[in-house]
Formats: structure tokens, C-alpha cells, sequence
């Protein structure tokens, strides 16, 4: 049984960045792209290229508006080179390095901290376009199975369940 209790505990206590968010929903059964948060350039990573480079600080939150990703790296020399970039932008960032996952659907998961309500957590179709579209759900923390499923349905991801659209499908 997955102790989704004890990570939502810790997640009270860490920053909320991507990849402790990510590593969070690892933890409780759900497919992440495989990636290593770095501070500095890497001589090798165990991650097959072509890969996604993020800034991952819990205060950046449009990264790509502010120069805070690059996609498609395609070697260790690249990545050095796009990590000394970044850290000229961000010196005091770590930097996100994940492997890319073709033709997925993209959606967002956030996690907020109100001092008030507490932890609450929205879903929605990702990409650069999530807030023009602005389809996106939430509920306080902490959620059941029914809750996640009640999230998909609410928005447009939920269209890509079951037999999906033109190849692509989400697994709930």
C-alpha cells in the first residue's frame, strides 16, 4: 500500500519544486519522466538524450518565459554548455534534467500552500498554453482515487482516456 499520508507530510516541509513534486507522485504509483536534479554541469548522466533541462527553483514559475528550459539537448557537451547558461540566469537554482517523452499527451499538476485552506491541487491540460486555455481543476488535499478520477473527467484531459484521440491516451 502506497503511504501517500507520510509524502503529503513531507511535502508540507520541502520547496514546492517540480521535481520534488514529481518524485512525490513517483512515490505513489504514477509514471514520471525519469530525471536527476543537478547543481552543477554533470560529466555523464544515466538518462538517454535527447533530454529536458528545467530550472528548478520554487520561485520560478513561467520557466520558459524566463529562459528556464531547453529542450531537445542531444549530448553531455550540450547540456554542460545549456547548464553554465542557466546558471548565469539562476546562480542559485538547481537545474531539472529529464529524459523527453515523444508524442505523451502533456498535462499540469501544481500543488499550492495556503496558509489558510492548506495544500490544494490542480490538473489540467499542460504546455505553454495551459493559462490562455485555462483548463484546469482543484481540490484541497488530501484527495482520493475518486477525486483524481473526478479531476480527469473535469477537464479536457479526460477525452483522452479509454480508446484516446488520433494514438494518443492518458491512463488513469
Amino acid at each position: 500500500m502506497i503511504d501517500s499520508d507520510e509524502t503529503i507530510e513531507r511535502l508540507r516541509r520541502e520547496p514546492q519544486t517540480e521535481f520534488t513534486l514529481k518524485r512525490a507522485l513517483q512515490e505513489m504509483g504514477i509514471n514520471v519522466p525519469r530525471g536527476v536534479l543537478l547543481k552543477e554541469p554533470p560529466e555523464s548522466i544515466n538518462i538517454p538524450f535527447p533530454v529536458a533541462l528545467k530550472v528548478s527553483d520554487e520561485n520560478v514559475l513561467h520557466k520558459t518565459e524566463l529562459g528556464g528550459v531547453k529542450i531537445g539537448i542531444e549530448s553531455a557537451g550540450v547540456l554542460r554548455n545549456e547548464i553554465n547558461k542557466m546558471k548565469e540566469k539562476f546562480p542559485d537554482s538547481s537545474f531539472l534534467v529529464e529524459e523527453m517523452i515523444q508524442g505523451g499527451i502533456e498535462i499540469i499538476v501544481g500543488l499550492s500552500r495556503n496558509p489558510v485552506f492548506g495544500l490544494s491541487i490542480m490538473l489540467g491540460m499542460g504546455g505553454t498554453m495551459t493559462e490562455i486555455y485555462n483548463d484546469v481543476t482543484f481540490r484541497l488535499i488530501p484527495v482520493i482515487a475518486q477525486d483524481c478520477s473526478d479531476m480527469i473527467d473535469e477537464v479536457s484531459v479526460g477525452r483522452f482516456t479509454g480508446n484516446g484521440f488520433r494514438g494518443k491516451f492518458i491512463d488513469r
